[in-house]
Formats: C-alpha cells, structure tokens, sequence
C-alpha cells in the first residue's frame, strides 16, 4: 500500500497542467466593452473564465492536505445577470477537521470615462455561514456591480 501511495505522489509531482488562461486584474478592454455574447445574444452574464488547480501535500503533523486555488471572471450583461454578484464557496468539515478560504480576493471593474476602475470587496462583504453539521459557506457580494460590470473572485 505504502508503495502504491509513494508513487502516486511521485507521478503526480511530475505531471504538466495548462497555464491559467488569466491573471488576476489583467482585464482585457474587450471584455469591458461587451454587451453582448456573441454566441447567446440572450445571455444575462456570460462566465469568461473560471479555472482551479489542485495540489496534494503531505507533513508529519498534519499529514496529506488538498490545495485548491481557483479564479474566476464573469460578464454582467443585463440586469438579471446582477444575480452572479453573490458567490457561495462550500466548505466541509467533521469534526477537527475543516476546508478554510485563503487568499480571497473579489474585484469588481467597471468601465468610467474610457479607464477601468477596481471596486475591491471589504470584510463586512465576506459572511460565513453553518450549514448542517457538516456543510458551511463562505458568501460573498461583489460591491458596485452594475449592467457591464466584469466581476472577478480568486481564492
């Protein structure tokens, strides 16, 4: 068993993922200026990206931990798309054991005289909240979010 497991550690150190397909805060001019998503033009928000990568660790105190970091970036395009300004992250635990949320960041950017402006989301935007006895939820409301805003949430 021992060494089944020592070679999935191995294997998986060794193996390429893709590039993320964005950066944080890089937001093209293009995505700013969209009104509409060409390929739905009834579309109220269309998802830009949305990408995670998992990593496995192990230590001596802790033992295996799974790391996961995910961003994603998403275009208000009519009022009912405003819905997408409140995200939910779930969180398990059991016992001593529980999924925490590190390095949030939720940004939104609207377009004001030709320049891209950055509404960063402030403490009293982030609530966590107990589900069941094994569920919770880190929420989040994007501020200032309005019809061509670009939303974007990095954890």
């Amino acid at each position: 068993m021992r060494l089944i497991i020592l070679f999935l550690l191995l294997s998986s150190s060794v193996s390429w993922g893709q590039k993320p397909p964005i950066k944080f805060g890089n937001i093209p001019m293009e995505d700013m200026k969209m009104t509409v998503y060409d390929k739905d033009s009834s579309a109220s928000a269309v998802v830009l990206a949305d990408y995670g990568e998992s990593t496995i660790s192990y230590n001596q105190t802790e033992g295996f931990q799974l790391f996961f970091e995910r961003i994603r970036r998403i275009k208000i395009l009519t009022k009912d798309g405003l819905k997408w300004a409140d995200f939910s992250i779930p969180l398990y635990h059991d016992g001593t054991s529980d999924e925490k949320v590190t390095s949030l960041k939720a940004v939104t950017y609207n377009l004001e005289n030709g320049k891209i402006v950055e509404s960063k989301a402030k403490g009293e935007a982030i609530i966590k909240e107990k589900y069941d006895e094994n569920l919770n939820y880190t929420k989040i409301s994007l501020p200032n979010v309005k019809v061509g805003s670009v939303i974007e949430i990095s954890y």
